[in-house]
């Protein structure tokens, strides 16, 4: 990890048990602005300003990742999610695209119970890093032939798994399904090679 992002004036100042006492009492907004915001972010609203700030002078690395993370929360929330299958199930939810070098989180998103479409999600998260050259790592949850195609006109490479039901060829399907170990089809298409 890179020197600049330590910061020893907390080890160096108090205990770790102090530091954790502050953490837990922390608070960033105005109590009495609470009934009269729509905003559902309004509570930490201006930490997510200073990460957006962050984001704007902030170059990270060529590789970039992008995933989802979820933040353990099991109090009252109205965009709380619940995922059986991960370690932490209840919680919030964050998009994140993050340097691959560092895991240093560059942008985020968070789901407040409502979202639009996985590409813009994926757009605006993408946004900082288009016509730059970037590499970008995913999962098969994100990636598509037709957002790579996108993401291509926007000089963003990108490598990761793919689901079937999202835009392979169906010659390609049939060939997977008759495929024994060790054995290997790929298909390419100018810039793509699935």
């Amino acid at each position: 990890m890179r020197g600049i992002f330590q910061t020893p004036i907390f080890p160096q100042t108090m205990s770790r048990n102090r530091f954790q006492l502050i953490q837990r009492y922390r608070h960033f907004n105005d109590n009495n602005a609470a009934g009269t915001n729509e905003d559902r972010m309004y509570k930490i609203r201006t930490i997510l300003d200073i990460v957006n700030n962050f984001r704007t002078n902030y170059i990270p690395d060529r590789e970039i990742s992008l995933d989802e993370g979820i933040l353990d929360w099991r109090g009252r929330l109205r965009f709380r999610v619940y995922n059986p299958s991960k370690i932490t199930k209840y919680g919030i939810l964050v998009r994140m695209v993050c340097e691959s070098s560092t895991g240093w989180i560059c942008n985020l998103q968070i789901y407040e119970g409502k979202c639009g479409s996985l590409t813009e999600t994926v757009g605006f998260l993408l946004e900082p890093y288009e016509g730059k050259g970037y590499h970008l790592y995913q999962d098969n949850y994100y990636n598509s032939v037709h957002q790579t195609n996108e993401l291509l006109q926007t000089l963003i490479r990108v490598c990761g798994t793919i689901r079937v039901n999202r835009g392979l060829p169906k010659d390609m399907i049939e060939e997977a399904k008759k495929l024994k170990k060790s054995e290997v089809i790929f298909r390419r298409n100018q810039e793509i090679l699935l």
